[in-house]
């Protein structure tokens, strides 16, 4: 009986022990260098926004912010190791809009509503439809009309099967009920040339590489894709205001903890978010990429990614892409 009692009374000071420990650990987080995985190549606007909010995390946090960049088949590769990482906090992951549209078009070994904690969505930037210069029209309803008058024909261009970009156009082709032929590139920078050269006719793309070309007139703005203008564009209508109040397509830009991350170190890493992009050197130079900052809750964040997931879901459904058309 005393050797019951004794077992008994020892593992109770042991899970005592251990939760002390684990508390400890949380209260004290980061006792190590913070990584960030962006899973993009270096130079994106991702990655600029990231280093410069690591500066400023690091002076709230107290430990060095390590930005790892591990790309490849559009995200998946450095969002794996992510998810796989340990759920400690010292190891936080980007994801973009494009985490919600790899569940459907590449086979995944983690799963996207469960693998991680949502610390906080913290940036959004609207996509721009654009034309090539040459193209005579000026709104919105005048790409439809064309676009009616010659199903099939008019050439809209994205950075690659899958990407936010091409399902952008997607989603307009079902909204609209029109025909348009889908040009996918090796990225942007290709799309912006034939755009320019009139190569091809129309395009929604990040407002961020667009703006150079846009302030030389070489392409031609119709609508940004956010539910409210632009701060780089303000004469430019959404959307929404060109008659297509259903339509949002943003790039957006949050971090993710693995699953099992202790919510208090979870909220101290949103706080830490929160304080950088709010910082006024970090701010201003958001602003000059046209990047709105922001700073949400973490299940605030977990229900947006869950509907973006949903609404993404049903756009690759009716264009067809498969897993592996990338």
């Amino acid at each position: 009986m005393r050797s019951a009692l004794m077992s008994t009374a020892f593992a109770a000071a042991f899970t005592a022990a251990a939760l002390t420990s684990a508390a400890a650990q949380e209260t004290q987080f980061p006792t190590d260098p913070i990584t960030i995985v962006i899973p993009f190549p270096a130079g994106q606007a991702s990655d600029v926004m990231v280093r410069l909010m690591g500066e400023r995390m690091q002076a709230s946090l107290g430990q060095p912010v390590i930005v790892e960049n591990r790309p490849g088949a559009g995200g998946v590769v450095g969002t794996t190791a992510g998810a796989q990482a340990e759920p400690d906090g010292h190891t936080i992951t980007l994801a973009t809009a494009a985490y919600a549209i790899t569940p459907h078009t590449h086979e995944l070994a983690y799963e996207p509503e469960s693998a991680f904690e949502p610390i906080t969505q913290f940036a959004m930037t609207p996509l721009v439809l654009v034309t090539n210069p040459n193209l005579e029209v000026e709104t919105v309803d005048d790409v439809v009309e064309l676009a009616k008058s010659r199903p099939g024909e008019i050439m809209f261009a994205s950075s690659g099967v899958g990407t936010s970009h091409h399902l952008a156009g997607e989603l307009f082709q079902s909204l609209k009920e029109i025909d348009l032929l889908h040009v996918p590139y090796a990225g942007s920078a290709q799309a912006h040339i034939d755009l320019m050269g009139g190569r091809s006719d129309i395009m929604f793309d990040n407002i961020v590489p667009l703006v150079p070309h846009l302030a030389e007139g070489a392409l031609k703005p119709i609508a940004v894709t956010s539910l409210e203008r632009s701060a780089l564009l303000p004469d430019v209508p959404t959307m929404a205001e060109a008659g297509l109040p259903e339509f949002e397509a943003t790039a957006w830009f949050g971090l993710l903890a693995p699953a099992g991350t202790p919510k208090p170190v979870v909220q101290k890493l949103r706080v830490a978010i929160a304080d950088a992009v709010e910082s006024p050197h970090v701010k201003e130079r958001l602003a000059e990429m046209g990047v709105l900052p922001m700073s949400t809750e973490p299940e605030e964040f977990r229900a947006f990614i869950t509907a973006e997931i949903a609404k993404w879901g049903a756009v690759v459904e009716r264009s067809g892409v498969e897993p592996g058309m990338q």
